[in-house]
């Protein structure tokens, strides 16, 4: 639910231990998919406004939850200008969201704005939630379900004579991404439109596990700075492998997934690129740009 919408107060109180019984369920996971202009009203102290998506249509304006970035913020400005909403303080929806986690572990906390705008597929959907955990986050409509088919990488394994084998973490993640490639022609899809998602987009998930025992393998203590660079260099070489793999899979059969043209890695761009890093401020480990070619 997004953090405008006139019921977000019953929400966040919906898996409390306490209160009247036919108001909560216990057994859902609730998450705020959350605009970036609701996290400057928090940040300035300034007023916030809720919603009933009724009225917004009823007015002629775009549903909120179909729109993000720029495009949302100008309905959502309209529907300030129009007097369709209810005036609160940020702060005072920030604090109940505050409560809510304390008590009950909920709700994820889900960013709209970045989850659409450093997206590889927004050239052909927008992005309207995660999977139960929040790790996941695709294009998804009426008639197509997102597939990702992922495993978890152990990466303590590769900690050898007290160094991390960065080269056998990227030969392990290769092979990883060419058997999840044929996991996604071969499954056992439960639904057509899981079906369509998962041949259409043929997205990937390569996780870890096992990271703090990384750190206490190699004696590091887990906030410092050697720890938050190592943490940062496993995630680069993942990355980079499975692109590498992907590319040279894609050259030796000829073979594209439905929507490349057009998505950003079509145009070269990496995804730490789209959060505004360059290459030279990566790890030095990888040759992104014979790769970006």
């Amino acid at each position: 639910i997004g953090p405008w919408h006139k019921d977000i107060f019953d929400i966040l109180d919906i898996r409390k231990k306490t209160g009247d019984e036919t108001l909560r369920a216990r057994d859902l996971f609730s998450a705020l998919w959350i605009p970036d202009n609701f996290m400057r009203a928090i940040e300035n102290n300034t007023d916030w406004y809720l919603f009933c998506p009724n009225d917004i249509k009823q007015a002629g304006l775009k549903p909120f939850y179909e729109i993000y970035g720029q495009e949302y913020e100008t309905e959502y400005d309209k529907a300030v200008a129009l007097g369709l909403g209810t005036k609160i303080k940020a702060h005072e929806l920030w604090l109940k969201i505050l409560e809510s986690q304390i008590e009950s572990g909920m709700p994820y906390m889900c960013f709209k704005d970045s989850a659409n705008e450093k997206s590889n597929q927004k050239n052909f959907g927008m992005i309207h939630s995660s999977n139960l955990c929040a790790e996941i986050m695709e294009v998804t409509d009426a008639h197509t379900t997102a597939i990702c088919t992922l495993t978890s990488v152990p990466v303590q394994k590769y900690v050898v004579d007290n160094k991390y084998d960065f080269d056998d973490l990227g030969r392990v993640v290769r092979s990883i991404t060419k058997s999840l490639n044929i996991a996604i022609d071969v499954n056992d899809y439960s639904t057509v439109e899981g079906r369509k998602g998962g041949l259409e987009q043929r997205a990937l998930g390569i996780g870890i596990q096992g990271l703090a025992d990384v750190f206490a393998m190699l004696k590091l203590p887990f906030t410092s700075i050697e720890a938050r660079i190592l943490n940062k260099n496993i995630f680069e070489c993942i990355y980079y492998n499975a692109l590498r793999q992907s590319c040279d899979s894609a050259k030796e059969t000829g073979l594209k997934y439905d929507h490349y043209e057009g998505s950003p890695i079509s145009k070269g761009i990496f995804q730490f690129e789209m959060w505004g890093l360059k290459a030279d401020e990566l790890s030095g480990m990888f040759d992104w740009q014979k790769l970006k070619k």
